[in-house]
């Protein structure tokens, strides 16, 4: 705006006063105002992501909960009065999104949507579920080899390894079975067989690494 533009605008608004002066400040400087909300807005919901993110030790998606809340409620317990992750954040589960690749037409989409984001920009750092969905994500590229995340202790339990291929067609080890004794199986979370892996991207691996050992033992 130039100097005389400022001066007139200056001008009338100090003639204008209550509702009429709000009418003119609105009229010729309401993009200004939305596009400065929605900047405010931006700011906010970006500040609150991080916070939320720097506040959680680590996520788990179980997908396909028979009991959602029960399943959240239970495994967050279990991993609380193991000293899990103790003083640094909160272990977060999320149970209560559906995807089946088997039965696609009772499945989600805007929950299969939320899990690929979650997966693929690091949010989430576990997931939990069938057989299908793992093969699913590993060819995908959305599931760590766990060999390079668990290293001898994979090999010594290499009988409950689940190997998939990933993107490229190699094959990785893409899960580990839950026995039944594991708090996975105990909490609500399967009403069936199902496996554990870490994300691709996980941003808190060594974080993930330490609940899926809980989650096995």
């Amino acid at each position: 705006m130039r100097k005389s533009d400022r001066a007139r605008v200056r001008a009338i608004l100090s003639s204008l006063h209550g509702r009429r002066k709000a009418a003119y400040i609105w009229e010729y400087f309401h993009f200004y105002i939305i596009a400065a909300a929605v900047l405010a807005g931006l700011i906010i919901v970006t500040l609150l992501q991080t916070s939320a993110m720097k506040s959680t030790y680590a996520q788990l998606i179980v997908l396909n909960a028979p009991d959602p809340e029960s399943c959240s409620a239970g495994l967050e317990e279990d991993l609380q009065e193991a000293g899990i992750p103790g003083s640094g954040g909160k272990a977060a589960v999320e149970a209560g999104l559906k995807y089946d690749p088997l039965h696609p037409e009772s499945s989600s989409a805007e929950d299969l949507q939320v899990v690929a984001a979650e997966l693929m920009t690091g949010e989430a750092d576990l997931l939990a579920g069938s057989q299908s969905v793992f093969d699913t994500y590993a060819a995908s590229g959305g599931l760590m080899d766990l060999s390079s995340a668990l290293g001898t202790a994979i090999q010594a339990d290499s009988g409950s390894v689940y190997y998939a291929k990933d993107a490229s067609g190699k094959e990785i080890a893409a899960g580990i079975w839950c026995g039944s004794d594991s708090p996975l199986m105990q909490s609500a979370c399967s009403s069936g067989k199902m496996l554990i892996g870490i994300a691709a991207n996980s941003s808190r691996q060594e974080a993930a690494v330490r609940i899926m050992q809980y989650l096995l033992r």
